[in-house]
């Protein structure tokens, strides 16, 4: 179990922020040198107490990730319950989220597969509202056979999009990139 050891005055100035601890840790090491990570961060409470301020809450992040193979592959998944944002012209309010991955290091370079669900987010403002809902993304990415070319796919979904009663949706985006030297993404 890991935590943060910071200075009484600083614990003093975070507990106005931070519902619990900011951020702790639990990491069990095996003897292949496999590890399996547990992050978890606090909720976060900012209120600006001037008239019309702003309020932000951005809720706790929970994650799980298995290293393995020295470092070398990643698996895990973070969710976060999303965030409010609201202040006398504006709100923002995001839903939850979940990121999952299962990622190789190759040549410097981490490949694999990752996806990202985001439920919707709502900004309201200036008397108009914006909603979006069930944004995915799908990532995948490899190398060929000798190890020297990339290729990547992406393919981003998302259910609708009310822009102030105008509807949209729902959208498919797809990027492909092939053959890219493996070399030459490193050294960007």
């Amino acid at each position: 179990d890991s935590h943060l050891v910071l200075g009484d005055e600083l614990n003093a100035k975070l507990a106005t922020v931070f519902e619990a601890e900011p951020l702790s840790m639990n990491t069990t090491v095996g003897f292949s040198g496999s590890a399996d990570v547990g992050l978890e961060t606090s909720k976060i409470t900012f209120n600006n107490k001037k008239p019309g301020g702003e309020t932000i809450v951005i809720h706790p992040v929970s994650s799980q990730w298995a290293v393995s193979n020295m470092g070398s592959q990643l698996e895990g998944e973070m969710s976060w319950p999303g965030l409010d944002i609201t202040d006398r012209r504006a709100e923002l309010h995001m839903s939850g989220a979940t990121l999952k991955t299962e990622m190789e290091r190759h040549r410097g370079l981490w490949i694999g597969h990752t996806t990202l669900d985001q439920e919707g987010a709502i900004f309201t403002g200036k008397g108009k509202r914006f909603v979006v809902k069930g944004l995915h993304i799908d990532a995948e990415s490899g190398v060929d056979a000798d190890g020297g070319l990339l290729n990547a796919i992406a393919n981003i979904t998302l259910e609708s999009v009310d822009a102030d009663g105008e509807m949209y949706g729902p959208g498919v985006y797809r990027l492909s990139m092939s053959n890219i030297p493996v070399d030459t993404v490193v050294k960007m």
